[in-house]
């Protein structure tokens, strides 16, 4: 047989293994992935993967030479750009063998060598103990977490990329991983998917054990005035990158002339001999200006002085004592006062802010290389905001300042400039986690209550409006029960509001309402309420006590509410992939959710509607009430329905009800009954809901992906109890659909949406 056809059978083998969906058996369950994550080229013919272009970042690392180790190395594209690059020799490590052999096929029928792929679990320590030049980590760092300092033992350059970043870039990879490689630059971000809208960002880092190292890895670096962190912004918006000139900015004023000294060991030691009585402190004024005055850094400072002669945070540590006692508990700082209930996590969040000021110590001004301070601008600006002058002598005045203290340390130890990055928005919409308890409208009067919630600030005004216009503001009263709910967000007992106004709408025809969550003036999260008329008195509504059951709303107003929003939510990206008129069969998966019902019904008026639920009742009533079939199934699947029945599913709200094992089975079962090409839209409680989860959970969700969240009735979600991140729930659904799309709290304002397409 001639080379050219033993080529062209390894091509054609490749593409055939290539072309059958295959998920990998994850060595941890929290993020499988599957054999169409990398593209590949095999000469001229190619496969297009999930993930997007890399390459860019890896021009950016001198491999030339190197000797290169590649962690979760998938098909290996990684592990062979690097050798493409100049790396002399090239492994990778890949838990799964069906990976680790097309890797190795496509290297036989590219002709690449000194590139070798190998089965290893890379959370298991014994696989370190050969010496590396670099490392790659490319969003497997749930895993590559675990072993950084066994990396650290054979390499000195560290090149990752993270997960998804929730504002966590800091403290999920900065931080843990300086702790063994202190010196690292932001090579810029990356898209996750070719799914995934503009917002879903991750960073790609290199990390080195010294300034030199790193210079060296580089290629092309920027000239050591620019910012280190230059093009990563948290949540996808727009950004640049400038730097403080710390000589012009009058930051912290009152501290620094009340503890004024030549050096940074005067101010500290000046900090060291203030008397200090900590009640006394709280009475005076000075104390109540919080970041404003000198009291707050004068704490921070001796409760660092306190730190670095222990060498620990301490309980009776002054500045955590001030913390819990006074700052936290007013939701003064909301990075801090969530973890009030967890001691454990309290003091970590206060030694990390105490070990920036020891980086800046003990590298004197120019060692060390700082992660960047964030600021938010608006526009206009608003009045009171912070002045900050740019090396270039720009005047910015941000809205928001991510990075009071880093600021301060740099200009307690003398450092000159500091690096920043700018994020320009007209409106920091954050996430606001809202229920609606009363909705009523007769045409004239509107009026509606219910609660809001945002880990960021408490809520102090809020708007309603029809059709844009602006029809009331809110009277805002305190909730225990939300309090009780969200122990660890303090302020989220003023979050109750009630509405009562008057619009000129016609009440004939549907009119959107909408309320606005305000932070002074600026809207900061929106709550779509689409009114359609008869949604209040349609007799094909659940029974209350029913609907109670399912919902946990006492109002059937709130309920019909929350039925419409849901459904225009899911349906919303089905009509932009289909006519919904062309549709003649429809499931409504989970019918006992009562979430959808009757909304649904009219919105889907002439389809055959096939409704499945796990209550007795629920599917009693609808058989009675709804026209359509209606089928009672166990928690795992066995329903006499014939394959291929359906060209829409809709779930809302059932995703969340069944455990890990019941989804994977539900998913499967849900890909026979759907016909090929016909979509699928479920709600997830995901990402939304993740901002506004417990530590305990958040911990749960980095480990593994997929956790429990129990958190009782009243309206707040009480029908299930899965939340999952969207790694996770994108590779689940990839092992049986196509994943078209997925939205951040685009149901309900708090579950997320995914919409699947049948191949």
């Amino acid at each position: 047989m001639r080379r050219a056809e033993v080529r062209d059978g390894i091509k054609d083998l490749t593409l055939s293994a290539v072309g059958v969906q295959y998920i990998s058996e994850s060595c941890q369950d929290a993020i499988k992935t599957g054999n169409h994550y990398q593209s590949l080229t095999l000469g001229d013919a190619s496969t297009q993967g999930f993930r997007t272009e890399r390459a860019e970042f890896l021009d950016r690392v001198d491999f030339r030479g190197k000797k290169v180790l590649d962690l979760g190395s998938n098909l290996g594209e990684m592990s062979r750009g690097a050798r493409a690059r100049g790396a002399r020799l090239v492994d990778g490590f890949e838990y799964d063998p069906y990976f680790v052999e097309i890797a190795d096929l496509v290297n036989v029928h590219n002709n690449v060598s000194r590139v070798s792929f190998y089965r290893r679990d890379i959370t298991d320590p014994s696989i370190y103990g050969e010496p590396y030049d670099i490392v790659l980590a490319l969003s497997v760092f749930i895993y590559a977490g675990k072993v950084v300092d066994r990396l650290a033992e054979i390499t000195d350059v560290l090149v990752l990329e993270t997960h998804k970043l929730h504002g966590n870039l800091e403290e999920t990879y900065i931080d843990p991983v300086s702790e063994y490689f202190p010196f690292y630059e932001v090579l810029g971000e990356t898209e996750w998917g070719t799914i995934h809208d503009a917002k879903e960002r991750r960073a790609v880092l290199v990390f080195a054990k010294s300034d030199k190292v790193l210079r060296a890895t580089l290629v092309d670096r920027p000239p050591a005035s620019t910012p280190s962190a230059s093009k990563v912004s948290k949540d996808g918006r727009e950004t640049f990158s400038t730097d403080i000139d710390l000589g012009r900015t009058r930051l912290y004023q009152r501290f620094f002339e009340r503890f004024s000294g030549g050096t940074s060991a005067d101010i500290l030691a000046a900090v060291a001999e203030e008397p200090l009585e900590l009640d006394t402190l709280s009475e005076t004024d000075e104390f109540r200006r919080a970041y404003a005055g000198w009291t707050y850094w004068f704490l921070f400072l001796r409760g660092y002085l306190q730190y670095r002669a222990a060498g620990a945070v301490d309980p009776d540590n002054v500045y955590l004592q001030y913390l819990r006692r006074y700052f936290g508990p007013q939701g003064s700082d909301p990075s801090f006062s969530r973890l009030l209930a967890d001691e454990a996590a309290a003091a970590t969040a206060v030694e990390r802010r105490f070990r920036d000021l020891a980086h800046f110590e003990g590298a004197g001004t120019s060692a060390y290389a700082p992660p960047p301070v964030s600021l938010v601008l608006s526009d206009p600006p608003r009045a009171n905001q912070p002045v900050l002058i740019t090396s270039s002598g720009e005047r910015i005045e941000p809205r928001q300042l991510d990075g009071w203290h880093r600021l301060f340390a740099a200009k307690v130890f003398g450092v000159a400039r500091l690096p920043a990055e700018v994020i320009r928005s007209d409106a920091r919409v954050g996430a606001v986690l809202a229920a609606i308890e009363h909705f009523s409208y007769d045409g004239d009067v509107v009026e509606l209550s219910g609660w809001g919630v945002s880990p960021e600030m408490a809520l102090h005004n809020a708007q309603l409006s029809a059709v844009g216009v602006r029809v009331a503001n809110a009277e805002i009263r305190p909730r225990d029960d939300v309090a009780a709910w969200f122990a660890d967000i303090p302020h989220a007992r003023w979050s109750g509001f009630h509405f009562r106004g008057e619009t000129r709408g016609d009440a004939q025809g549907p009119i959107d309402f909408a309320v606005t969550v305000m932070e002074d003036w600026l809207p900061v999260g929106r709550l779509e309420l689409p009114y359609v008329p008869g949604m209040f008195d349609d007799p094909r509504r659940p029974p209350a006590p029913l609907a109670r059951r399912l919902t946990g709303q006492e109002d059937q107003t709130a309920v019909a509410a929350r039925s419409a929003r849901s459904t225009q939510a899911l349906l919303g990206p089905v009509r932009q992939q289909r006519d919904l008129e062309s549709i003649d069969t429809a499931l409504e998966w989970g019918v006992d959710t009562g979430l959808l019902q009757p909304s649904l019904t009219r919105e889907l008026e002439g389809v055959a509607l096939t409704g499945v639920g796990f209550d007795r009742e629920a599917i009693e009533w609808a058989r009675a009430q709804l026209p359509g079939e209606f089928v009672l199934a166990a928690r795992e699947p066995a329903l006499d329905v014939p394959a291929e029945s359906f060209e829409l599913v809709v779930g809302c709200s059932t995703l969340p009800r069944l455990t890990r094992h019941e989804q994977r089975l539900w998913l499967a079962e849900l890909h026979r009954l759907t016909r090929a090409g016909g979509l699928v839209s479920l709600s997830v409680q995901g990402e939304f809901l993740r901002r506004f989860a417990p530590p305990e959970v958040t911990r749960q969700l980095e480990r593994e992906g997929i956790g429990e969240w129990t958190r009782g009735s009243g309206g707040w979600q009480p029908a299930g109890a899965t939340i999952q991140t969207k790694d996770y729930t994108v590779l689940l659904c990839w092992e049986w659909f196509e994943v078209v799309e997925y939205a951040e709290g685009a149901v309900d304002d708090r579950e997320d949406l995914i919409l699947l397409r049948k191949e």
